[in-house]
C-alpha cells in the first residue's frame, strides 16, 4: 500500500517547517483534488476500507492521488492544503471511512505533459510562498548544486528525478541519530550527507525551490507492513515526509528521495531509466553566507502536526484500513534531536533523554513516541505510585509540547529534573522492593 498524506507545510525558516493558515473549505464530497479530475471514467481506481481507534487527529489520512471518501458528517475539504479537516474535537478518533483512490493518475506521460503549461505561467495558479527562500541560508551553493545536478534535465520532471536521484544515491545515509545544528539545516545536512525522511525531504523541497519550482513538504505515514492478505499495519515508525512538487494542471505530486532502506520502492511514476551519474559540486566548496542569525537548533516537528493519544486513554494510538485494515499510530515528523541524556537538563527533550538513560531496557526502544514510551514505563516493570505516575504524565506531555506545539514549548520553566528524579527513584525502588533490582 503507498503512502496515506495528512499535513502540507508550505514555510521554511532555514531550521524547521510552518504553514500558513489554510484556505476556503467546501464539503468534502465527490472527488478531491486541487486540480479537476474526470479519471473515474477512464482511469483505474481502487478501494480502502480505513478504521481508527485512538488517532485522535483533525486532517484524515488520505492517500496522495485523487480520492473520495464516505466519512461521518463534519469533515471538509481544503484544497489550498489539500487536506480533509474536521472541527470535531474527537477528530479520527473512532472512525470507519472508506476511500475510493485513483492508482494510474500520476504517470511519467501525465507530468510531462504539464510543461507546457509550465511555460504559459501556470506556476502562478499557487501562491508564490511555494517557491520562497528563507534568508540566511546558502541560497546559492543550493542553486549551484541544484543546476549540477538538473543541467541535463529537459523539463520539470526530469528535474525532479535528478534531485530524487542525488539524495538516494549511495553517497547518502538514512540515519535516525542524527543532531542537526547551525543556521543552515539544509546545507549542513548536504555537508554531513546523514538524515532521515525530514532533512532528504527538506533538502529536495529547498533545492527545488531554487530552481523556481514550486514545492512544499507533505507528513503522513508510510504503507506499513501487511499483517494478513489485504490488511495492513501501519505504527509509529511508519510516520514520514516526502517533498511535493506542483505540476501545472496535474497537482502536486510526491517524490521520494529518502533512502529505500526507510521508503521501499520508488513511486512507479517516479521511477528513472538507467542514466550516468552526474558530476555535481560538493555543497562544502560553495561559498556559505558571511552572515547569519545566531545558531538554532531545530527543535521540534512542524506545526500542527499528528499529536500523541495519552497513553491513560487506552494504550497504543492505533488506525486501521485496507481491503482488510491498516494500523496507523499517531506520531509527528521533525528536525527532531535525538540527545544522549548526558548533560545539563535545558528542556524538555533533555529531560526525557535522560529519564529514558536512567530506565534503561524498561523505557522502551528509542523510536517509540513520547504516548508509547510512557506506557512502556508504566508496563514494563513494578507498578509506579501515584506521584511517579503523575510526574511521568507532566514530563510527557512537555515533550510531546516541545515537539509538536506550533512553535515548540521547550518547558524550561517546569521542574523537569524534579520529576525525572521522582519518576527514576520510584522505578528504582519499586524494582528492589520486587527483587528484580540490586
Amino acid at each position: 500500500m503507498d503512502v496515506l498524506r495528512a499535513y502540507s507545510f508550505d514555510t521554511f525558516d532555514g531550521n524547521r517547517w510552518d504553514r500558513e493558515s489554510g484556505g476556503e473549505t467546501v464539503p468534502a464530497t465527490g472527488v478531491l483534488w486541487p486540480e479537476p479530475f474526470d479519471g473515474w471514467i477512464e482511469g483505474e481506481s481502487s478501494f480502502l476500507t480505513i478504521s481508527t481507534t485512538d488517532l485522535s487527529e483533525s486532517r484524515l489520512p488520505i492517500p496522495a492521488a485523487p480520492r473520495s471518501i464516505t466519512a461521518a458528517a463534519g469533515w471538509v475539504y481544503d484544497r489550498s492544503t489539500d487536506e480533509v479537516v474536521s472541527d470535531s474535537p474527537s477528530g479520527t478518533r473512532g472512525l470507519q471511512y472508506s476511500v475510493r483512490q485513483s492508482t494510474d493518475f500520476h504517470s511519467e506521460e501525465a507530468l510531462r505533459a504539464a510543461e507546457e503549461l509550465i511555460a504559459a505561467g501556470g506556476d502562478e495558479a499557487v501562491p508564490a510562498r511555494y517557491r520562497e527562500l528563507p534568508d540566511g541560508i546558502d541560497v546559492e551553493g543550493l542553486r549551484t548544486v541544484a543546476t549540477a545536478l538538473t543541467a541535463s534535465a529537459t523539463d520539470r520532471y526530469e528535474s525532479a528525478l535528478a534531485l530524487q536521484e542525488y539524495l538516494r544515491g549511495p553517497g547518502f545515509v538514512y540515519d535516525t541519530q542524527v543532531s542537526p545544528s547551525g543556521d543552515d539545516a539544509v546545507t549542513t545536512f548536504l555537508e554531513t550527507r546523514r538524515g532521515y525522511c525530514v532533512q532528504f525531504a527538506t533538502a529536495m523541497t529547498v533545492m527545488a525551490r531554487t530552481l523556481d519550482i514550486p514545492a512544499r513538504l507533505a507528513v503522513g505515514f508510510l504503507g506499513g507492513s501487511e499483517n494478513v492478505p489485504g490488511e495492513y499495519v501501519v505504527r509509529g515508525r511508519d510516520a514520514h515526509a516526502w517533498p511535493e512538487l506542483y505540476f501545472p494542471g496535474h497537482g502536486w505530486v510526491r517524490f521520494e528521495p529518502t533512502p529505500s532502506v526507510q521508503t521501499g520502492a520508488r513511486p512507479p511514476y517516479a521511477e528513472p531509466a538507467e542514466a550516468p551519474e552526474p558530476v555535481v559540486p560538493d555543497v562544502r566548496d560553495t561559498a556559505r553566507p558571511t552572515t547569519a542569525p545566531e545558531p538554532v537548533l531545530p527543535t521540534t516537528a512542524p506545526t500542527a502536526s499528528p499529536t500523541p493519544t495519552p497513553a491513560d486513554e487506552g494504550g497504543f494510538p492505533w488506525l486501521a484500513v485496507g481491503t482488510g485494515a491498516l494500523v496507523l499510530a499517531a506520531v509527528a515528523v521533525g528536525w527532531a534531536r535525538r540527545r544522549s541524556g548526558a548533560g545539563p537538563v535545558r528542556d524538555a527533550e533533555d529531560a526525557w533523554a535522560l529519564l529514558r538513560t536512567r530506565l534503561g531496557a524498561r523505557a522502551g526502544d528509542d523510536a517509540l513516541t513520547p504516548a508509547e514510551t510512557e506506557r512502556a514505563i508504566l508496563d514494563g516493570g513494578p507498578e509506579l505510585g501515584a506521584e511517579a505516575r503523575e510526574a511521568l504524565g507532566l514530563l510527557r506531555v512537555a515533550v510531546e509540547r516541545q515537539r509538536y506545539a506550533p512553535r515548540g514549548e521547550n518547558g524550561a520553566d517546569a521542574p523537569l529534573r524534579a520529576w525525572v528524579d521522582v519518576v527514576s527513584t520510584a522505578a528504582r525502588e519499586a524494582e528492589r522492593a520486587a527483587g528484580t533490582r540490586k
